[in-house]
């Protein structure tokens, strides 16, 4: 509502992110993280390298993303909707753009598809945090009433049906990986789930 109460909010923010990155770093870089992917998924140590790879490369993704939310809700509030579909428009258009310059200069798989998500992310937090900014200032405060306790009775819920959503995915894979040939089930079952949730986000948002 104030300058006071962003500035917790953003502070809770990083608080998560922090928390959530070092889950991720065990996982990547503790033998005991690395033995539950294998455990989970039934990878091979090839495998397992570069899932461990990809975790690592995703990280920056972590935090444009986080921000690019928090940025979102606060356009939304201020009723900017259609500045927010012009934007992930804007995004769409630039991974677009990146993955065929990618490709067309035969650059590292991994690179394209990981760099052209992340740099056209970056460039929509940037626009997305500007025009918040030029939205109006917001109202001085020299005490924020919010609570990280606070913060936390609304996150906690929130955050556990959406984790609770994403984790059905990996169940699933953790399941379809013991089968033959689980690489190709697993990637039809992938594009399958991503086809069905150009439909489904309608109704979610």
């Amino acid at each position: 509502k104030g300058a006071m109460d962003f500035k917790v909010a953003k502070k809770f923010l990083l608080l998560i992110l922090f928390v959530e990155l070092t889950f991720l770093i065990l996982i990547v870089f503790t033998q005991l993280g690395n033995q539950l992917l294998v455990w989970c998924f039934a990878l091979t140590e090839e495998m397992k390298q570069k899932v461990c790879c990809y975790i690592m490369a995703m990280i920056p993704l972590l935090f444009s993303q986080c921000f690019y939310q928090f940025y979102t809700g606060l356009l939304i509030q201020c009723k900017k909707t259609g500045v927010v579909t012009v934007l992930n428009l804007s995004f769409l258009g630039i991974m677009i753009l990146l993955l065929f310059l990618g490709f067309y200069f035969e650059l590292n798989i991994v690179i394209v598809l990981i760099g052209s998500q992340l740099i056209a992310r970056v460039i929509q937090l940037l626009f997305t945090w500007f025009i918040f900014t030029k939205s109006g200032e917001l109202p001085i405060q020299t005490k924020s009433d919010q609570t990280y306790s606070e913060y936390w009775a609304f996150f906690w819920p929130v955050a556990l049906t959406s984790s609770m959503f994403s984790l059905s995915r990996p169940i699933l894979y953790a399941f379809v990986s013991r089968l033959p040939e689980s690489a190709i089930v697993i990637a039809s079952l992938r594009l399958a789930f991503d086809a069905n949730m150009i439909f489904q986000n309608m109704a979610n948002q």
